[in-house]
């Protein structure tokens, strides 16, 4: 009785089967061939019929063996999805491998455009005080900030490892430089874009407290960083910059030691750009998200600038490190946002960590001959004494601050603030002629 109740079964599950099967084939050649699509069902939202530039012919689903579905941000608010080729090179096509951040990639570069060239020319017209080269390029203002592509949040809960970015091999030399720089991992993680920033309320009576400190040269107990980086960029901004009765952009500042600084330099209003967001109780001080900053450029409502300020900041944009998408020109983007929002010939206050070029994935990069040009776009560099000189870069190791880095690794650094004039292409209305005001 038990072999014939099994061999029942197995004789029915066998039929059964046999049925499905029919069924599902005759579903297949049914609707299959009448509507021209994939053998299984593609959401409508996905059909589309797109030029290709490889070869001009029409794509269809039904052609797409690889399709994989892109999620993407309109410039009103709405999101559209894209059906994506992994073997055809035409517009809004991408291969399968990194399909993500290709994507974004190229998304990136139709922003950017000549911008993110770093094979352009390197100038050093004058040696006595360049150390380093200078390079100019076309800005797209209006691009930069219509797309949110700079101020996109990154698609994950925690930041990404070098080890394993999900990236094309080409992002992954983007961040290289074509082999011009070194990428060595050192993670971080301080993800608060979009969310309450470090200190998230300044207090009047802080930032006061701190301009009076300042300008009685008492730099001890405030702020980031070392003492001799307040009391230095205090002096360039007084003697240099000149900032005084001037209204100052900051770009990055996790509590207001560089705002009560520019105060206390003789800025008449502050304007602070920060991924977190800031409630700030001084009538001098303003403060923006990327987001508003960007809508308040486009509703013609933010001003033009006198001056930008910014230290220890720019040089994380586009690794992650703070819930930022990855993006390995995000520092660029971010320096050409600035001159985008400022007047002729203001100045740029810029303090970053100078020595061999080297990206610290996620924790920063280190600027040396090949970044520091392109991160200064159209910017050209004024002569001062700051103790930073042609022998920091060629000597790092003997003469940079040294830092206890990753595990394995000593960093050797150097972080002053250096000082630009606005400027743009030759012969464009933007260039800066006045040489007196580079001295």
């Amino acid at each position: 009785m038990k072999m014939q109740a099994a061999e029942i079964f197995c004789g029915v599950y066998v039929l059964a089967l046999v049925c499905y099967s029919i069924l599902i084939f005759n579903w297949v050649r049914h609707y299959g061939d009448r509507k021209n699509l994939h053998p299984f069902p593609i959401p409508a939202a996905l059909e589309r019929s797109s030029k290709s530039k490889a070869n001009n012919r029409t794509v269809m689903a039904s052609e797409v063996s690889a399709a994989v579905p892109i999620l993407t941000n309109n410039e009103n608010g709405t999101q559209s999805l894209l059906l994506t080729d992994a073997a055809d090179g035409g517009e809004g096509i991408a291969p399968a491998v990194g399909n993500k951040h290709r994507t974004r990639r190229q998304q990136i570069l139709d922003v950017c455009g000549d911008l993110c060239d770093l094979s352009r020319p390197i100038h050093t017209p004058n040696p006595d005080f360049g150390y380093f080269g200078e390079t100019t390029s076309r800005i797209n203002c209006p691009a930069l900030f219509a797309s949110t592509i700079l101020d996109d949040p990154g698609n994950f809960t925690i930041p990404p490892k070098w080890s394993n970015v999900d990236a094309s091999e080409e992002f992954i030399d983007d961040f290289r430089m074509g082999g011009r720089a070194s990428v060595q991992e050192w993670w971080i993680q301080d993800m608060f874009l979009g969310k309450k920033a470090k200190v998230p309320h300044w207090k009047k009576e802080t930032i006061d407290e701190w301009k009076e400190m300042t300008l009685r040269r008492d730099f001890t107990k405030f702020g980031n960083y070392q003492l001799i980086d307040r009391s230095t960029l205090y002096d360039v901004l007084v003697n240099v910059s000149r900032i005084q009765n001037q209204s100052v952009l900051v770009i990055g500042s996790e509590s207001p030691w560089i705002e009560a600084i520019a105060l206390a330099a003789g800025a008449s209003k502050v304007t602070t750009l920060e991924y977190g967001n800031i409630v700030s109780e001084h009538p001098q001080v303003v403060t923006y998200t990327p987001d508003k900053f960007r809508r308040a450029y486009l509703d013609n409502t933010l001003e033009k600038f006198d001056a930008v300020i910014s230290y220890s900041s720019l040089e994380h944009s586009g690794l992650g490190r703070y819930g930022d998408a990855l993006n390995p020109w995000g520092d660029i983007m971010g320096v050409a946002r600035a001159w985008c929002v400022t007047k002729q010939h203001a100045t740029l206050t810029l303090g970053l960590s100078s020595g061999n070029d080297i990206v610290y994935f996620n924790a920063g990069r280190i600027y040396g001959k090949e970044r520091w040009p392109y991160v200064t776009t159209n910017w050209k560099r004024v002569s001062y004494s700051s103790g930073w000189g042609k022998e920091v870069i060629d000597n790092a190791p003997k003469l940079y601050r040294r830092l206890r880095g990753p595990p394995g690794y000593e960093i050797f650094w150097n972080q002053s603030s250096l000082v630009f004039r606005r400027s743009g292409p030759p012969g464009s209305p933007d260039e800066l002629t006045d040489a007196s005001l580079l001295y």
